[in-house]
């Protein structure tokens, strides 16, 4: 089916967005969860 064979949607406009607007992430890492790139490369030299 195409858009073209689609009736449009008389008088009633839009539908109203669901998605909430962007807000950037407030999450934090507790300290050391994540490794640091001179942890990662001591464990990459140890073969860990």
């Amino acid at each position: 089916m195409t858009s073209a064979s689609i009736p449009p949607r008389s008088g009633r406009g839009p539908l109203p967005s669901t998605e909430a607007p962007f807000e950037e992430s407030k999450i934090l890492a507790p300290a050391g969860l994540i490794a640091t790139r001179e942890e990662k490369e001591a464990m990459a030299r140890s073969g860990t």
